[in-house]
């Protein structure tokens, strides 16, 4: 069944900051009741194909894949910050940079040094690299080296869990 074309500019939305209920909103739907259509379209099975199609297409075009998302991980989880200096500490110019350097870079400041007379005497460099110790902790979850549920079983879990789905389940006598 195709879209309706409200349904279809919710998944247009959507698409752009995977937040539902603002998406509603820019689709047209009233504010007052956005989170309610909202939460519906998104059980609806023809918008979450829509949804999977749009983003299976999008990861197409970028060449997105589970491969490339990893390998810059690695880039900025292992890069070494030496590598954008010379052997005398200066900074590499930009196209000197080996493609594992470049990723891991956030930003490079230039600051000019101005004399008493306001000429420029030289300039400091900074370079800041992206957060290692986030992509350090991404590449570790995939490796399953970090777990951020615990999952405990044993026999009284069991019996509760059991106990759980009785009281759920209506009695019919």
């Amino acid at each position: 069944m195709a879209l309706t074309p409200r349904q279809s500019a919710f998944v247009d939305e959507y698409l752009l900051d995977f937040n539902m209920v603002q998406a509603a909103v820019r689709a047209g739907y009233a504010k007052s009741t956005a989170q309610g259509k909202a939460y519906a379209l998104c059980l609806q099975p023809e918008v979450q194909a829509a949804i999977a199609r749009r983003i299976r297409a999008r990861a197409e075009r970028l060449a997105l894949d589970q491969d490339r998302v990893l390998l810059e991980i690695a880039r900025v989880a292992f890069n070494d910050p030496r590598r954008a200096f010379t052997e005398d500490g200066r900074l590499l110019p930009v196209h000197a940079w080996p493609p594992e350097l470049a990723a891991a870079v956030a930003s490079v400041k230039v600051l000019l040094v101005k004399g008493p007379d306001g000429e420029v005497i030289g300039e400091t460099q900074e370079i800041k690299f992206w957060d290692k110790g986030k992509q350090l902790a991404l590449a570790a979850r995939h490796l399953g080296m970090l777990q951020d549920k615990v999952e405990v079983s044993s026999p009284i879990t069991q019996l509760l869990q059991e106990a759980r789905e009785r009281v759920r389940k209506p009695t019919h006598d």
